[in-house]
């Protein structure tokens, strides 16, 4: 037997042996590197930064040839941030773009806005609403209001304050969120069906397939069918935690030539975008949100997802790059 002998685990801990008997333990300290997050980088360092983590995402620069629907998202996300994507991505700042392109009648009624915490008074809202974040690019960010005789205002307060702290932009590098003066709004909840949200994925202008997402299970089990424009059922759906197929559904016609019209008009000026909508119980389309990078651009399908990601990566159009990957617009 050794006179001292050292063990090692794999959590990192160390443990020291004199003639077989433990005298002492230590857990050794592991250095990473430091890696400095995106609101901590200036603008001059951007082209480095966004190309270092495209590279890890994608395993390619932003100036090599892009084919898969997923590697144009992501890329559009990382170095394609126009004026116009950063508007449309502020829910407050849409509204502006909505009423001028298809008009006031879609959008939710706004109650208030809020730059700080102590702003919220709820006096003046009405008896349910609901709070998000401008920037807020999941449900984290939005809170349902059913009844504000029941809410405890110093928890909305200390919500507020939290969503007010995040960049929302951190952890994908999605650009279109670093420039968003952020702020909290209070907006119309709108009495909607649970089976039925629309997402309309619009190429060129165009709509080239509609997922239609039910909630029926819940939020953490969505339901996806997919349609063509013209209602045909195209047999696939994105894979999220929780997604499954949801067979036999159909698609209201009136509600789907309504939806088609407005979402190409809002999604003009856009090579991609998802143009989200919600059916009312009463039949109404109801705007929800301009969304350029779904998932963040992580993008799966079931079935063929090779196939399903060539064919739409081929309908999205890239601008001409500069030598950083950067678009380049007229």
């Amino acid at each position: 037997m050794k006179f001292i002998h050292k063990k090692r685990h794999k959590n990192g801990t160390r443990e020291i042996f004199v003639l077989g008997i433990k005298v002492f333990k230590y857990k050794k300290k592991i250095y990473r590197p430091y890696i400095p997050s995106l609101s901590h980088i200036a603008e001059e360092c951007l082209p480095a930064y966004l190309a270092k983590r495209f590279y890890e995402r994608t395993g390619k620069l932003p100036t090599e040839k892009l084919v898969t629907l997923q590697e144009k998202v992501i890329w559009a996300s990382m170095f394609d941030a126009t004026p116009l994507k950063i508007q449309c991505t502020d829910k407050l700042a849409v509204r502006e773009y909505v009423t001028k392109t298809i008009g006031e009648k879609y959008l939710p009624k706004l109650y208030a806005v809020y730059k700080n915490s102590d702003e919220f008074d709820i006096d003046v809202l009405p008896q349910s609403f609901v709070l998000t974040h401008n920037a807020g690019a999941n449900a984290d960010f939005k809170k349902l209001i059913f009844n504000k005789n029941e809410i405890n205002i110093p928890e909305i307060k200390t919500i507020i304050r939290k969503w007010m702290l995040y960049n929302h932009s951190e952890p994908m590098c999605e650009m279109q969120y670093r420039y968003i003066p952020t702020c909290v709004i209070a907006r119309e909840l709108l009495d909607i069906r649970p089976d039925v949200e629309y997402k309309c994925w619009c190429f060129n202008g165009r709509v080239e397939f509609i997922a239609q997402n039910s909630y029926v299970k819940g939020h953490n089990s969505v339901g996806f069918s997919v349609y063509s424009k013209t209602g045909k059922n195209l047999n696939f759906y994105q894979v999220l935690p929780g997604s499954y197929y949801n067979r036999g559904t159909t698609i209201n016609q009136k509600i789907l030539d309504e939806m088609v019209s407005v979402a190409e008009k809002l999604a003009a000026p856009f090579n991609f975008v998802r143009v989200d909508f919600y059916e009312t119980r009463d039949g109404k389309l109801m705007f929800g949100e301009l969304t350029f990078s779904p998932s963040a651009g992580n993008l799966e399908f079931e079935p063929n997802n090779d196939e399903i990601q060539t064919k739409y990566g081929d309908m999205f159009i890239m601008p001409p790059r500069d030598k950083n990957g950067f678009a380049i617009h007229e």
